[in-house]
């Protein structure tokens, strides 16, 4: 219960610093990623971040693997 409490008093936080940090006139109210996915609770980020990581990987990791195969002498 102690986690679900603390995970509630954070978003506010990180909204009065977006607000801080981007130099708003008026206070931060909601937030969204890169890609226009609006987070609602702190989870939300860390859901986002995950996937958003794995995508990226794996785009890099394509990358690489088509890279070996393209006339490689290893």
């Amino acid at each position: 219960m102690l986690e679900l409490i603390r995970m509630f008093s954070i978003y506010p936080q990180i909204l009065s610093q977006c607000t801080a940090r981007l130099g708003l006139t008026q206070a931060a109210v909601r937030m969204f990623t890169e890609d226009g996915t609006m987070i609602v609770e702190v989870e939300d980020m860390i859901d986002w971040a995950v996937q958003n990581y794995r995508s990226l990987m794996a785009d890099h990791l394509e990358k690489i693997y088509q890279g070996k195969g393209e006339g490689s002498s290893l």
